[in-house]
């Protein structure tokens, strides 16, 4: 209990992400005993320790270079592991009632659907050559929006919620990724709550790949034209989804979702009660398009058996295992912080 109390005043003391965070931390006070009190844990293998960068654009979607020119700016800033996670689709479109199917105002953007699944998987695979980092395939996916306005309202149209996204990594299997259940859910009936997230998730988790929420603490809003695109902030998900892998800490510094007695705390709690299948992980995401931020502005530390991605993926899926034991650091000028203990059960 301790370490976390110590970690968690850490991370309150910090208001923005201003140096490296490495997260994949195991435990929360109100969930778990405190490292002294656990038994002796076997001892895990030899494991290598791996700077990840987790969320990266490419030009394919809505980054600003190619694949190539980004593993080299990531090779350059000393990233041993890319998790790219262009976008899946990025298209709406409103359709006139009842002639919805016939007659409709549509927006398409550039996306992995759009270049190619296959052609995505093939081009993320093929960065991985003699002394480049590590790539991975992974997608960023919108399963839902809705509209809230018509683009003929005088005032403009409106869409909600395109921006609640998650994270998907460890399928490359180009037919999974393109029936992936994304606006499966009818636009014009308002908000569907965490049904259609949830439809996803049980997809994502049926192929066999991780899944995890995309910065639940950032709202969003911008404009295509006459449409405005709004998002608030979607922690509450967090709660109502249930079989994802974790959820992400952005670049932006909302930390609260971590304090002592927060929402993952609370998640946590709900899996030593037996209400989760499995616990909730945190990984750190840099969210990034291109030359806005660095490219270790956020990593994630992984302790993996190997530099492989099947090593990278395994640890990040036994996150809370011997196996898969990962470290927790953050400080201003680099690593120099503290651990977590691994996830035992106990009454809470």
């Amino acid at each position: 209990m301790n370490d976390h109390m110590n970690a968690a005043g850490s991370f309150r003391r910090r208001s923005a992400l201003t140096g490296v965070l490495v997260l994949f931390a195991t435990m929360g006070p109100a969930a778990f005993a405190a490292e002294a009190e656990a038994p002796p844990s076997p001892q895990p293998q030899a494991a290598t320790a791996l700077r990840v960068a987790v969320h990266a654009h490419t030009s394919i979607s809505t980054g600003t270079q190619a694949p190539e020119q980004a593993a080299a700016s990531f090779k350059q800033a000393g990233i041993e592991a890319i998790i790219f996670t262009d976008s899946l689709k990025r298209r709406w479109e409103f359709g006139i009632r009842p002639l919805q199917a016939l007659v409709k105002y549509a927006v398409e953007q550039p996306s992995v659907l759009r270049y190619g699944a296959a052609n995505y998987l093939k081009r993320v695979q093929a960065l991985n050559g003699p002394g480049s980092p590590l790539a991975i395939a992974g997608i960023e996916a919108a399963p839902f929006y809705y509209w809230a306005r018509s683009p003929f309202d005088r005032r403009g149209g409106q869409i909600r919620n395109w921006q609640q996204h998650l994270l998907v990594f460890g399928s490359n299997d180009a037919k999974r990724l393109a029936a992936l259940p994304i606006e499966k859910f009818s636009a014009y009936d308002g908000d569907q709550g965490a049904l259609p997230y949830q439809t996803f998730i049980d997809a994502v988790v049926d192929t066999g790949a991780l899944v995890f929420w995309a910065h639940p603490m950032t709202g969003h809003l911008g404009h295509h034209g006459r449409v405005e695109d709004f998002t608030e902030p979607y922690p509450h998900l967090l709660k109502t989804t249930s079989g994802y892998h974790g959820f992400a800490l952005t670049y932006l510094g909302y930390l609260s979702l971590v304090d002592a007695g927060g929402i993952w705390d609370q998640l946590l709690a709900e899996y030593t009660r037996g209400a989760r299948a499995r616990p909730v992980w945190i990984i750190g995401e840099l969210d990034w398009r291109g030359t806005e931020r660095p490219c270790d502005a956020v990593l994630t530390r992984v302790l993996a058996q190997d530099r492989t991605e099947s090593g990278i993926l395994d640890a990040i899926r036994n996150a809370g295992k011997p196996c898969g034991r990962n470290y927790a650091r953050y400080t201003d000028q680099g690593w120099n912080g503290f651990r977590y203990s691994r996830v035992r059960r106990r009454s809470v």
